[in-house]
């Protein structure tokens, strides 16, 4: 809801209620006078009209009678209009609040007037795009594409980051339908839990629902049609599609009884390690599970200070005043009615049935009663040795319980032992680590002399929870070594519930403190993050300059602290050698993949325009008689810049009047 003084909010209840309109159109003003009664009204929506969607980019509409304004009859395409409703408070005074920014896409000369047809600011974002950015957050993804389309951005960093997935660095499949800025915006959102609508001001704002109510508006407050479900909306489950392999994965809260919500074939949730995905995935799903609101359709007075995702509470009559209804469509007729819609599907109505017939991908089990669900995993694909006095992590997992349950790890370790001293025999101590922490009631031990011996473990369990977690298994050795070939660490996860993949990747980190990741049973180390070590030798440029970014360091970070120069393999957007655009180009992004993982960074250039021109050295002679030759010997003028650099323009400059006139003063000519 738009921030009005309380004053505004007691005249919205009252049972008289007066506005008038006033804004822009270009640079013509215009009033209550200069509308046709009954012409102007808005309409937009932030959802389907089935269901509660999230990652939908709806363009908001505005139509309107215009009499009486000194505009040409040939001016009013592309015209801005800001429109502003006041409402009379109990003082009579009039309060103001913007309604929107709209640009004239269509205007009819007739008898009534000029019929305006105009759209707000996401229809800008109906530009072709040409590639799809990658490698960065979602605010700079964000910030670059509203760069291109010359629109706003008006989220803050800081409230991106608490979207779900505000401080992933994206990557993004390759291969999709996305031919427009609306359409990376859309899946964007999507990702994030959220939707995409104008503000009030010209800009684009990033949203999700509500989850407090704005308001409450009692039976006295709403005209006669009113209507509401008998069900609330909510989501338990969610399918996304994978691209690559072409199979959908399902994903689903505990219990599993509500709608599922198909996110499609989301290009940012496509591309990145197995668990990064599964918990990029589920923080969707966990933004859909605060869905929880009942559908209606309202009409109340003309007054549109909600917003669309606001969320309110309809008391008395027919309504429910304790559940929660949000907006997800109005239509605004100005001196007729404000009528706001609230969409949903009932959840009794889903198909559960089809849910079990997802392909999970190995990553959500829909295995109910005894059946049990079995994954194999080869963890050590180079040789292991644990050294004397040493210990080592030498099998790391991650598994996910889509269910409260009961895990069993069994563990088969083929060995060689070598005892330090001849003849003699070293020990080997077993050490259990879940999710990350030590456990210290169990510590396995056996004692061996020299030679080959398989180390058999198993350890239980318990889950009450539906989230994912790692076991992780190190081996101390005193006395002696004990070396590992390649695929002698075997071991098999067994429970009711249980998902995982065959052949698992993720990332661990590894007892050196770097970060490594799993690809085929093979553990690589990869960075912690990129940095921008040392900026370009330039990076103030003048428009349509060459960019260069020759003097640019970028570093791979690692857990361990060290660092390691990894320019020549980086990507930078827009590339070397691209003209300058003061108005795209001045953050410049930098991407990075290694395996499957991409990094991004970036840093800023800087508009370096002139700003004004300065006469530093006068001339050597500057007193002449009348009928003297002038001379402008020694005379020096410089062009200042932003960055406080100058040059010379002396031989450039244009001087009136021109070196070897007539001095002349006075009446003369």
């Amino acid at each position: 809801m738009y921030p009005v003084s309380n004053e505004y909010k007691n005249a919205m209840h009252s049972s008289v209620q007066k506005f008038q309109v006033t804004g822009t159109v270009g640079d013509t003003a215009f009033n209550d006078e200069n509308i046709l009664a009954g012409s102007l009204s808005i309409t937009n929506q932030c959802s389907g009209s089935e269901n509660i969607d999230i990652g939908q980019v709806y363009i908001g509409e505005l139509d309107c009678t215009f009499v009486n304004l000194n505009i040409g009859r040939y001016d009013w395409y592309g015209k801005n209009i800001n429109i502003y409703l006041g409402q009379m408070l109990e003082n009579g005074e009039y309060e103001n609040i913007p309604i929107g920014v709209y640009t004239i896409s269509e205007a009819e000369i007739t008898a009534s007037g000029v019929v305006v047809k105009a759209y707000d600011c996401v229809a800008k974002l109906d530009k072709t795009c040409s590639a799809l950015s990658t490698g960065a957050t979602a605010y700079n993804l964000a910030v670059k594409a509203c760069k291109k389309c010359n629109v706003r951005l008006e989220t803050t960093e800081e409230e991106f980051m608490n979207f779900a997935n505000g401080s992933v660095v994206f990557g993004a499949y390759a291969e999709t339908d996305i031919s427009t800025y609306r359409d990376a915006i859309s899946w964007l959102a999507q990702a994030l839990g959220c939707f995409v609508t104008a503000s009030r001001t010209g800009g684009i704002l990033f949203k999700t629902y509500g989850s407090e109510a704005v308001d409450v508006i009692d039976n006295f407050n709403r005209f006669s049609g009113c209507s509401f479900s008998s069900f609330s909306t909510r989501y338990s489950g969610m399918s996304v599609v994978n691209m690559e392999k072409q199979t959908t994965s399902y994903y689903a809260l505990t219990p599993d009884d509500a709608l599922t919500y198909n996110l499609g074939s989301n290009p940012y949730l496509q591309i990145s390690v197995s668990h990064a995905l599964t918990e990029m995935r589920r923080n969707v799903l966990n933004e859909l599970a605060k869905i929880d609101f009942v559908p209606f359709k309202a009409t109340c007075i003309g007054n549109p200070a909600y917003d669309l995702g606001d969320v309110l509470i309809f008391s008395e009559g027919l309504a429910d005043g304790n559940k929660k209804y949000c907006i997800t469509k109005y239509t605004w007729n100005y001196g007729s009615g404000y009528t706001m819609e609230g969409v949903g599907k009932n959840p009794a109505l889903a198909n559960i049935h089809s849910k079990s017939d997802k392909n999970i991908a190995g990553l959500v089990s829909q295995t109910v009663g005894d059946e049990l669900f079995r994954c194999r995993v080869l963890r050590n694909g180079d040789n292991i040795t644990v050294a004397d006095g040493e210990s080592k992590s030498v099998l790391f997992t991650r598994y996910l319980v889509s269910q409260p349950c009961h895990v069993r790890i069994n563990i088969e370790v083929l060995l060689t032992i070598t005892p330090t001293n001849q003849g003699g025999t070293a020990e080997i101590k077993a050490i259990y680590k879940s999710d990350g922490e030590e456990i210290i009631d169990r510590y396995p031990v056996e004692t061996w002399g020299a030679g080959k011996h398989i180390l058999t473990l198993q350890y239980d369990l318990e889950h009450d929870d539906s989230l994912p977690h790692s076991f992780d298994l190190w081996l101390e050795m005193n006395g002696g070594n004990a070396s590992m070939g390649v695929g002698d660490v075997y071991e098999v996860i067994s429970s009711t519930g249980l998902a995982a993949d065959n052949n698992w990747e993720g990332t661990f980190r590894g007892e050196d403190g770097n970060l490594y990741i799993v690809i085929d049973g093979q553990a690589h180390k990869i960075p912690d993050s990129i940095e921008v070590t040392k900026t370009p030798n330039k990076t103030s440029y003048e428009a349509d300059e060459r960019l260069n970014y020759s003097g640019a360091v970028i570093s791979a970070v690692y857990g361990d602290g060290s660092k390691t120069v990894i320019t020549n393999s980086c990507e930078f957007e827009p590339i070397s050698g691209t003209p300058f655009d003061p108005e795209q180009d001045t953050y410049i992004e930098v991407s990075y993949k290694i395996y499957t993982v991409e990094y991004g960074t970036g840093f800023d250039l800087e508009h370096n325009y002139a700003t004004g021109i300065e006469i530093v050295t006068l001339p050597a002679k500057t007193d002449y008689k009348y009928g003297e030759i002038i001379d402008y010997t020694g005379l020096k003028a410089i062009m200042n810049f932003k960055d406080e650099s100058n040059i010379d323009i002396t031989n450039d400059c244009e001087i009136i009047p021109s070196e070897g006139s007539i001095f002349v003063y006075g009446n003369s000519d």
